[in-house]
């Protein structure tokens, strides 16, 4: 019988783990963690800590993609998070009215952009409760990897096996790297004579915080300012809301790394404080409608980066491949890691399972979607970092250094600010735009439509298009910030 190791048991690992399983293959889950999810499904967050996954307590939405996948590979999934409480919002939800009045222009591919409200241990929980009800798969926690095995395979390594920090040495068949961020794999391939994968790392220029709320009621509510979340932007930060599941929120805020002033939010107060004057966020955390669940969560270190087993045309390695956050991560504010996660390892679930006997074209495969979908992202990603982070500096009197990365990113031949303005009345705009934020396209590919960029340019923006509030300027927030110790 084949088998399958996977490092990892995060979202990423358990879906591939889930697509292995259904294929007739017996696998192996090693998860260094030794927490387990809660059996409450409700508003607690008793699995809270998630030592390998430091993301795992911030603000989540689950995008098309991810829905798309599950629908594909375990509908039930989907069946049962919307069951047990994760709020499912229909495309014509998201859409703006000023697009949805214009709706009957839309073309094929509308009717999936629907998406997932839900907290991520949430989601985690239920995903990895299908995963070991699946009669292939086994799931040890605290084990952690330290070392691969090999043969030589046309002048590169084949990895043949695992070998966990207590020694054990297990055989596989084929290996998947879903242990995130903090992934060794590069040390690992060279351990065993290969050339490191390409890394590619730039920062994110943000520090991102979290806290969650419950619902006191579940009527009346304030509206929903983009879709499937509410954003405002102050010229030096932005405050989020997503809606959870079974009546929670999360509540986020991002800035950068050396406003010192704003890194008070880190406290509860503060944050709260901070929250009640975002315009956008503040009818959420009235106290007549919402209360505090947990502490403010924060996570700083924020890199984009981009892992790839291909250099120079040839694999690094074969019998191994990189799911998750150890292929790719973007800033978390756009949403999109958990759903890049889950429906890029479906698709090395498939390459693997389409070229059993082929471990080399397995790797190529592979490659080619990460050249089709994971660098538009990671490039998506760094460009709307760098936008964002030069506003920022600039409201606070600083300059803006050039990247250091050497990463290079092509600008958009039409401002995507427009892009997005537009697609709030012209309904093909949105969609297009769309599709790509919600990840079923590649992002940014709707830049590639001359056509489309036409439509975008000759459209008149209604001079009363309605515009979010002001909000309280940086004195008044810090002033609030100061009050709050």
């Amino acid at each position: 019988m084949v088998r399958a190791v996977i490092i990892g048991g995060s979202i990423a690992g358990l879906t591939s783990a889930i697509a292995f399983s259904r294929a007739g293959l017996d696998v192996l889950v090693l998860e260094a963690d030794d927490s387990s999810p809660s059996d409450g499904l409700g508003p607690d967050l008793s699995w809270a800590g998630r030592r390998g996954v430091p993301q795992h307590t911030q603000a989540h939405a689950f995008l098309s993609l991810f829905i798309k996948t599950f629908n594909d590979l375990a509908p039930e999934v989907i069946d049962d998070l919307v069951h047990l409480g994760a709020i499912w919002r229909a495309p014509e939800e998201i859409m703006p009215s000023g697009a949805r009045e214009r709706a009957n222009e839309l073309t094929d591919g509308f009717s999936d952009m629907a998406v997932i409200n839900a907290r991520r241990p949430f989601v985690e929980s239920v995903v990895r409760r299908h995963a070991l009800n699946e009669p292939g798969i086994e799931l040890r926690k605290a084990q952690a990897v330290r070392g691969l095995t090999s043969r030589t395979m046309s002048g590169h390594p084949h990895i043949t096996g695992v070998i966990t920090d207590s020694g054990e040495n297990i055989s596989a068949d084929v290996v998947l790297d879903a242990s995130g961020r903090r992934s060794s794999m590069n040390d690992l391939i060279t351990d065993q004579g290969g050339r490191p994968p390409t890394f590619l790392t730039e920062p994110a220029n943000q520090l991102y915080f979290t806290r969650y709320y419950r619902l006191l009621r579940n009527k009346d509510l304030p509206p929903l300012n983009n879709g499937f979340l509410t954003v405002h932007p102050f010229p030096w930060f932005a405050a989020l809301m997503f809606p959870g599941d079974n009546g929670t929120l999360q509540v986020a805020m991002g800035g950068l790394p050396e406003d010192v002033q704003m890194k008070s939010v880190r406290h509860n107060d503060a944050f709260h404080r901070v929250a009640s004057m975002a315009p956008a966020v503040a009818d959420w955390v009235d106290p007549e409608l919402s209360e505090p669940i947990s502490d403010v969560s924060a996570m700083g270190n924020l890199n984009n980066h981009l892992r790839r087993m291909v250099v120079e045309g040839q694999p690094v390695a074969t019998g191994i491949h990189l799911v998750g956050d150890s292929a790719m991560i973007t800033n978390p504010q756009y949403g999109r890691g958990v759903s890049h996660a889950a429906g890029h390892a479906a698709f090395v679930a498939r390459a693997v399972l389409d070229h059993p006997d082929d471990p080399v074209k397995q790797t190529f495969v592979v490659d080619e979607e990460v050249e089709r979908m994971l660098v538009p992202s990671f490039e998506s990603s760094i460009r709307m970092d760098r936008m964002r982070t030069a506003a920022w500096r600039a409201s606070l009197g600083l300059k803006n250094p050039e990247p250091t990365s050497g990463i290079v990113v092509s600008e958009l031949p039409v401002d995507a600010m427009k892009a997005m303005v537009v697609g709030r009345i012209d309904p093909v705009v949105w969609q297009a735009v769309n599709r790509g934020s919600l990840l079923l396209d590649p992002p940014a590919s709707w830049a590639l439509d001359p056509a489309l960029l036409e439509r975008i340019e000759r459209q008149q923006i209604p001079s009363d298009l309605e515009q979010p509030p002001q909000g309280p300027d940086r004195e008044t927030i810090l002033a609030a910030l100061a009050g709050s110790h």
